[in-house]
């Protein structure tokens, strides 16, 4: 018995007891099709090199083990972005339940008898690769033949086109150009094979032919609480025409779903609680009877951070509050900052504020979290705030990425309001940058805003606490240029930056200039009594912070030259140099008495040493 024969004959089985979970809704309604073939036709996947690949097939790049995305042969321009539908695998198999064949292939072998052409059984149009990466069809013979070969090493098949250098039938799974396309390059790695390029399977018509009454079943079998779904039940090979049907919950699935209208040939389930749960159908006549069952998988709506815990290719159910886009792409995030991107080239009709929830399957590019191929379940207007994350550089990490953070103590370095990047280091050291990225399409409604901002702005000076979306490219740590991106001046950092940055010259001869010096007066003046405050309450420290460098060197000034000379504008309370004889003598009246004294006490050492120079000479007669 040949291994196909029991493949059918197992099928067979199948389709009587099991006809919907074989033939239930094959295919996602993204991009919008199902897979078209008779009904109950089986496409088994191509596992071993063949001596002739003549024959009907579907050929598809595995997305994951249960799915995959099928050539759409039928499109009038065959050559475009999702040029493809989504078909559920089983075991190495796929099986139709619409009755149109409009997706398969068609492979033979070309006049030569050598190589092969494949033409959409559809159209009648002929598949091939062009000089460039491309896909030409046409309805006559090409002179561009196809080789087809199995690669063991790699488990699939090979479809090359031979017009000029060799061209790969391959599924390019780059994000805007998703569609199968001849491609210049493999994707085995060899030829400088590129990693966005997906390897293809064919899977081959095995034709079944079904005698006995069944009924097979189609619909969604995935959703989150609060989807609601209908059932199709289609029956096959009764010839009864007046049937019942039957919908009913497998036994421990009774608080997972509601089912309404369950006495005909569709059903609505409304999904409660998540799990997963079987529904049964039978349907019967006088005489004659099918039953099937369907497993129908219900997911919890998750918060952005739980999602962002899972692993990449999940299926998952978010809700989050829009607070950015760049581009096509939205940000969502839970009110505490954690984010997470909705990729897509697609509008997706939602707004920044807006609460959403959204389907999606989970990925991870440049270290940030994204939901790929988003769809959004549902969107409204909120009052819910999300809050930018408080961290320091040193705190940055890439569980942040797509996060809305907010980085305090960023000192501007360079870059203007019109270049792609504007730099920043963290205060103290310049070698850790976190870059402002200003993306000439994608930000230039906002680099208005910021030219503002940044005219005032002193390099090594100004020096801001920087939010906004955070990302990471070559480990070049970004904040997104978007209408969330916020750069708030801190005043007092700033200033005691200027200070420190003024060229207050003190060699021991030259005094500084008292013009800077009033120059600094007047950034001070600029600021407000609370910033005034808590620079004059500093703590003066060489070794200390910013502020506390610049209030020691503000305080050795005015120690050294005086406030008569350099005035105390700051009011900080310290000793000039100009009231250091006053501090030691006192008052007018304290100096009087002290001189008094100072000169009795001369007068006194005067008349003692003249007493004793009389008692010596005296002696000495």
């Amino acid at each position: 018995m040949t291994k196909s024969f029991k493949k059918v004959s197992a099928l067979l089985l199948g389709l009587t007891m099991l006809g919907g979970v074989f033939g239930g809704a094959l295919l996602a309604r993204d991009p919008g099709g199902v897979v078209n073939a008779a009904v109950g036709d089986m496409y088994e996947k191509v596992t071993e090199p063949l001596d002739d690949y003549s024959g009907t097939y579907l050929v598809a790049w595995e997305s994951s083990s249960t799915e995959a995305w099928v050539f759409d042969a039928s499109l009038a321009n065959p050559d475009a972005t999702n040029n493809y539908v989504k078909a559920t695998l089983d075991n190495g198999t796929i099986i139709a339940d619409v009755d149109k064949s409009s997706y398969e292939v068609e492979i033979s072998k070309d006049s030569g008898g050598t190589n092969y052409q494949m033409k959409s059984v559809d159209t009648g149009n002929y598949f091939y690769g062009g000089s460039s990466n491309d896909l030409k069809y046409g309805t006559s013979e090409p002179s561009s033949q196809l080789t087809i070969t199995y690669d063991d090493a790699l488990s699939r098949t090979s479809i090359v086109s031979s017009a000029g250098a060799a061209k790969y039938f391959v599924f390019n799974n780059m994000s805007g150009q998703n569609r199968f396309r001849f491609m210049k390059n493999d994707c085995s790695g060899a030829d400088g094979g590129n990693s966005s390029y997906r390897p293809v399977q064919l899977y081959k018509k095995v034709e079944v032919v079904v005698t006995d009454p069944i009924v097979t079943i189609a619909g969604e079998t995935s959703g989150a609480v609060g989807d609601v779904v209908t059932l199709t039940a289609t029956p096959m090979k009764f010839t009864e025409t007046e049937l019942t049907y039957s919908w009913t919950v497998a036994t421990g699935g009774e608080e997972l779903v509601n089912l309404t209208n369950a006495d005909t040939a569709e059903v609505t389930v409304e999904f409660i609680k998540s799990g997963e749960v079987t529904i049964n159908l039978a349907v019967s006549g006088t005489t004659e009877s099918a039953e099937n069952s369907v497993t129908i998988t219900i997911q919890d709506i998750l918060t952005v951070t739980a999602a962002k815990d899972l692993a990449d290719n999940q299926k998952v159910y978010v809700r989050g509050i829009v607070y950015a886009q760049y581009g096509n792409s939205f940000y969502i995030a839970d009110e505490d900052g954690t984010g997470i991107q909705l990729y897509t080239y697609s509008d997706l009709g939602i707004a920044v504020g807006e609460e959403v929830v959204v389907t999606g399957t989970l990925g991870t590019y440049n270290e940030g979290r994204q939901l790929n191929n988003p769809v959004i379940i549902s969107h409204e207007a909120t009052e819910k705030v999300v809050t930018p994350k408080v961290l320091t550089h040193a705190e940055l990490d890439n569980k942040y990425v797509n996060d809305f953070i907010a980085v305090e103590n960023m000192v501007w370095h360079s870059g203007a309001a019109s270049e792609l990047n504007i730099y920043f280091h963290e205060e103290g050291d310049s070698t850790k940058e976190l870059v402002l990225y200003n993306h000439k399409s994608n930000s230039a409604a906002y680099a208005g805003a910021l030219t503002t901002a940044m005219a005032n702005w002193e390099a090594d000076v100004t020096t801001v606490t920087l939010a906004g979306v955070y990302g990471v490219y070559k480990n070049t740590l970004e904040i997104f240029l978007t209408s969330v991106t916020t750069y708030e001046i801190d005043a007092v950092d700033t200033f005691a930056r200027k200070f420190l940055a003024t060229e207050l010259c003190d060699n021991g001869v030259t005094e500084p200039d008292t013009a800077l010096w009033a120059g600094l007066k007047t950034a001070f003046e600029a600021l407000d009594a609370e910033e005034q405050a808590v620079l004059r309450e500093a703590t003066g420290n060489e070794q200390g912070n910013v502020v506390e460098q610049a209030m020691r060197r503000y305080d050795y000034i005015i120690e050294k030259y005086g406030a008569d000379r350099y005035e105390n504008f700051i009011a900080r309370e310290i000793t000039p140099a100009s009231n250091v004889v006053d501090n030691f003598f006192g008052s007018n009246d304290n100096l009087t008495i002290i001189l008094v004294v100072t000169i009795t006490l001369v007068s006194l050492s005067i008349l003692i040493g003249f007493r004793f120079y009389l008692n010596k000479r005296k002696s000495n007669k």
